[in-house]
């Protein structure tokens, strides 16, 4: 794994969850402390304001909620782009930055359960090589987990994160990659083709293609987060994620001969580079 992915940190900036907004207007009533939630939520565009009701819900929650327990602080990751390869072909995936723009990707990342957050972004303008492999782009992100329990006894636990930090950047090959396949038994059943392919079942030569992707900017999107050896008695720590890819993304991709290749894509999930089924 390749903690040293080639992209730098243009910018980092703390974002205030929920909770922390509420503690902030301790001192406000109900109706003001709603409306000043809700303003604070929409300039910070990640998390879902609602209405007012809901907002007067929220303040009610987390202001009766007491600390179970402090988990510490872990590293971990949080992958924003994935690049796959034809199986036994290569790939090229090229990022430039476009104009006066320097960033190549912009992140405003969230912790649920009412966390603070993060906006940040990386910026680069490289050629990520020749690979034969399906690899991930992502960052390394400290995040602070605690549990609460609201009023009453039988009140259930909930698992509180907070991202405090982004310390690098990372390329990892992805071995094997779960979405690629040669056998038609392992196409993920909310696979769509994308449109883009070639059946070259009948030449010896095969083909090379340049694709040019421009990415529009993604919705919030829910990313679980992998902890290794913290047991969380069945609590699930994630990410509410912004991502707005500012570059323009140039691939090239190898295809052999003897072989059809189709390109696909996941419905329901963060559009990336399609993934390959060869047979």
């Amino acid at each position: 794994m390749d903690r040293e992915g080639g992209f730098v940190i243009l910018d980092d900036v703390p974002l205030e969850g929920m909770a922390a907004a509420v503690e902030r207007l301790a001192d406000e009533d109900d109706e003001a402390a709603a409306a000043a939630l809700e303003q604070h939520l929409d300039e910070q565009e990640v998390g879902k304001a609602g209405d007012r009701g809901i907002l007067r819900n929220l303040l009610e929650q987390f202001r009766g909620v007491q600390l179970v327990d402090d988990l510490g602080t872990h590293s971990t990751k949080l992958e924003w782009l994935a690049f796959h390869v034809p199986p036994g072909g290569t790939g090229q995936l090229q990022l430039e930055v476009a104009g006066t723009q320097h960033a190549a990707v912009q992140l405003k990342v969230m912790g649920l359960g009412g966390g603070s957050g993060r906006k940040f972004s990386f910026g680069a303008e490289r050629d990520l090589g020749t690979r034969d492999q399906c690899f991930a782009l992502g960052a390394w992100i400290e995040v602070r987990l605690r549990t609460f329990r609201g009023r009453g006894a039988d009140a259930p636990e909930d698992l509180r994160v907070d991202v405090e930090a982004v310390t690098n950047s990372y390329l990892e090959p992805l071995q094997p990659c779960a979405l690629c396949f040669t056998d038609a038994a392992r196409r993920p059943h909310r696979a769509h083709p994308a449109g883009i392919g070639w059946d070259l079942t009948s030449d010896d030569k095969g083909v090379t293609e340049r694709v040019t992707v421009e990415f529009t900017r993604e919705a919030e999107l829910e990313v679980t987060l992998q902890i290794p050896g913290l047991s969380l008695g069945g609590l699930v720590p994630g990410v509410a994620m912004n991502r707005e890819v500012r570059s323009r993304c140039e691939a090239s991709y190898t295809f052999p001969g003897r072989a059809n290749f189709v390109g696909y894509e996941l419905i329901g999930r963060r559009k990336d580079f399609p993934f390959w089924g060869r047979s």
